[in-house]
């Protein structure tokens, strides 16, 4: 018996696909097929590049992403979703043997089925293993981006890159709801898949479950913890609290994606000697208190990226604003995998959306209303909520809000969750309150 086996893997967030030759039940791989997206930051301008598995740019996806006119008053996310969708369908295309601009209707019909994580055909002598899979809203706005990409290479195939109708009425009808927070069962599932993973160094482990921890068990914001720096982390003996404790405040290095939100924000190197920043806890600075594991998981996640980093070029874009004078060569804590700069807020969630589609939970690629990484520190608040029972003129003390009134968004339980909760009440009471 004699087919084609088309499987796609995950590696590190992108999708691989091979194909192999089966010849009564013996397999020869014929092919690999992967394109990867790569940023580029010079002088303060972000270039996005898509290579293919032999690392060839893909120059004609490089000058419209990069230079076309349209495409330069796209946002940073924008433009990635660009070159995430033309890469699918460049995969499409190289998996089975097309010339895009020569594509006809059937074909475009079989790449709708490709993004949906589904085969067209019934043929027997094509077996297509798909792992990703994709929402009608996802496919809708894939189909789209490919149809303006095709559009401006002034290929006549473009008007066909169309859903279709069944693709139409599932996505206006969609309304799926995504839950907002990260929930404890989640959260080890998370955690688990980081270290049974084979997509993950140990630094890459130790770097992800921190920064997760540090949202989810203390509260961070994604954007305190892209903003820590080496002399934000402060030794238990040194403290005054006696645990270990990080330090959140604002500098001019930072992006916009490093932002400590409630604090004092800075505009210049003299607002570090304004008494307010140096000396108005709450305001000029925030302390939150962690434990000696992940103080000891931060500080072995900095030895081992200092050690791969530090012969990078790339190394001394991560220097930050050293406000204390404790370190001479300060740096921000979490670096990108491939590279020594500070991480990349869109590399992240790339990523982190990665990892949730690994663990079954769900995502919204198109409508960013459940920021994904902010889910942690939902997860956080509704913990102290819903599972510690502590009141909320309490909570607010480890949330860092001003009012109870602050946790109205975060205090946003599914149905789902409810029901669940419930059940658990009665269960605890002996069943006295019934469901």
């Amino acid at each position: 018996m004699f087919y084609m086996e088309i499987e796609e893997k995950q590696y590190g967030g992108t999708s691989m696909y091979e194909i192999s030759r089966v010849i009564d039940n013996h397999k020869t791989l014929v092919k690999k097929v992967m394109y990867s997206t790569h940023t580029t930051t010079i002088d303060e301008n972000t270039f996005f590049t898509l290579y293919d598995y032999d690392m060839n740019i893909m120059e004609r996806v490089f000058k419209y992403i990069n230079f076309n006119p349209k495409m330069k008053r796209q946002s940073l996310n924008s433009k990635l979703q660009y070159v995430y969708s033309i890469a699918l369908l460049y995969a499409f295309c190289d998996i089975f043997e097309l010339d895009i601009k020569e594509m006809k209707e059937e074909n475009i019909t079989a790449f709708e089925y490709f993004l949906s994580g589904q085969s067209d055909t019934t043929s027997m002598d094509k077996h297509i293993l798909l792992t990703s899979k994709r929402t009608q809203t996802s496919i809708s706005k894939i189909m789209n981006n490919c149809k303006n990409y095709i559009k401006a290479q002034r290929w006549k195939n473009h008007e066909l890159f169309v859903c279709s109708k069944a693709t139409k009425a599932a996505s206006k009808n969609y309304n799926k709801i995504v839950p907002r927070f990260i929930t404890p069962d989640e959260y080890d599932k998370i955690i688990g898949f980081i270290y049974d993973s084979e997509s993950f160094t140990e630094e890459q482990q130790l770097k992800y479950t921190s920064m997760f921890s540090l949202m989810f068990n203390f509260g961070l914001r994604i954007g305190e913890v892209l903003g820590l720096t080496l002399e934000d982390l402060i030794p238990s003996l040194t403290s005054g609290v006696g645990v270990p404790v990080v330090i959140l405040r604002n500098r001019v290095s930072d992006d916009r994606h490093q932002n400590a939100k409630t604090c004092m924000n800075v505009h210049s190197n003299r607002d570090y000697f304004n008494p307010d920043y140096k000396n108005t806890k709450g305001y000029g600075y925030q302390t939150v208190n962690i434990n000696e594991e992940l103080y000891h998981d931060i500080q072995e996640y900095v030895d081992l990226s200092y050690e791969r980093m530090k012969y990078y070029k790339s190394f001394k874009n991560n220097s930050a604003d050293s406000v204390t004078g404790r370190f001479e060569d300060n740096r921000y804590i979490f670096l990108n995998d491939n590279v020594g700069s500070h991480q990349n807020y869109e590399l992240l969630r790339q990523r982190v959306r990665y990892i949730f589609e690994n663990c079954g939970i769900d995502t919204d690629m198109d409508v960013k209303t459940n920021n994904l990484n902010h889910r942690f520190r939902h997860g956080f608040v509704m913990k102290l909520l819903y599972i510690d029972n502590m009141p909320a003129n309490l909570v607010i003390q480890y949330t860092r809000h001003t009012s109870v009134a602050g946790l109205e968004p975060y205090n946003n339980p599914t149905d789902e969750y409810l029901v669940r909760k419930l059940k658990e009440f009665n269960e605890k009471n002996n069943g006295d309150i019934l469901l």
